[in-house]
This record gives C-alpha cells, sequence and structure tokens, in this order.
C-alpha cells in the first residue's frame, strides 16, 4: 500500500502530490452546509387555523405593549420582567406559522434588544435612573397622541382663536 505522500502520475504524465491534490481538490470545491431539514416546511402553514393566529398574535401584542409600559421597571438591574417577557414569548413564537406573525414577533425581539443593551449600558455604567430617558419620553408622547384625550391646542389653534377674538372686537 502506498503511502499518503506517494507520487501519483497525472494526466499529462506529470507527477503530483497527493496531499497538494487534496489541498487543491478542498480550494475548487465549493463547502456545503447542512441545514436542518425540520424547520423547512414544518413551521409555515397558510391554512393555520384564524382563532389560533389571533390567539397568538394577540398575545404577541400584549407582551409588546408591556415592554413599552414597564420600560423603566425592566431598566433595573434586579428586575426580572424581562426575562420573563422573552419566555413567553418563545413560547408564543413555536406557535408562528406565518410570516406576517414573524414581524410581529420580531418587532418584539426588537424592542426587549433595545431594553437589554439599554440596561446592560445603566448597568456599566453606574446610572440608577437618573435623568431622562428620550426613548421614553417619546413613547409616551406617541401614546398621548395616539389616545388624543384632553389633548391642549397647538399654537396654531391658540394664534388662530386671538385672530377671531381680535377680529370680533374690531
Amino acid at each position: 500500500m502506498k503511502s499518503r505522500n506517494a507520487l501519483i502520475s497525472g494526466d499529462r504524465g506529470s507527477k503530483i502530490n497527493i496531499a497538494d491534490q487534496e489541498f487543491r481538490n478542498s480550494q475548487t470545491s465549493r463547502r456545503r452546509s447542512i441545514e436542518n431539514e425540520n424547520n423547512s416546511d414544518e413551521n409555515y402553514d397558510p391554512d393555520q387555523n384564524i382563532e389560533e393566529r389571533r390567539k397568538v398574535r394577540k398575545g404577541l401584542r400584549d407582551l409588546n405593549r408591556i415592554l413599552v409600559e414597564r420600560r423603566n421597571e425592566y431598566l433595573n438591574p434586579s428586575s426580572t420582567g424581562l426575562e420573563d417577557t422573552i419566555t413567553q414569548a418563545n413560547t408564543l413564537s413555536r406557535q408562528v406559522k406565518q410570516t406576517s406573525d414573524a414581524t410581529i414577533d420580531s418587532n418584539l425581539l426588537v424592542t426587549a434588544a433595545d431594553i437589554t443593551y439599554k440596561r446592560t449600558i445603566a448597568i456599566i455604567s453606574g446610572e440608577t435612573g437618573q435623568g431622562m430617558d428620550l426613548d421614553d419620553f417619546i413613547n409616551k408622547c406617541k401614546a398621548y397622541i395616539r389616545l388624543g384625550e384632553g389633548s391642549a391646542p397647538t399654537q396654531g389653534q391658540k394664534n388662530q382663536g386671538l385672530n377671531s377674538e381680535i377680529g370680533a372686537e374690531v
């Protein structure tokens, strides 16, 4: 039996080292990855029960709302609410079978990642919630604008009211 470094003859009669030949073959051949085929078609179900979809979507939206509402609480280093929320999201994400539902799930994960990042920065820098969180303020403004209850008049509305009062006096 020939040794691994034995010389072999090529097509044109030249001698090539077996190790060199294997190296060249590995460079020219593509690496093939083995995909987990359990996830390929089992998770996608275009005919998923509509009630099940509604339940999953409502659960994901509720978790996202809770994340936004309790943001300051979750920024506290001793809080376990963020981990609990992610655990619940994982349970719900196992039931996601359509891409539109997966986008809601991904939005939840992005929000959780943002809170985790801010929590990490706060822990590293030693901040304990002093000052104002701009993202939290913007989220509260958005919620206030959506509800629109008891909203104060804008500057334009105030000016318009003054102009009409001045015109009435003349």
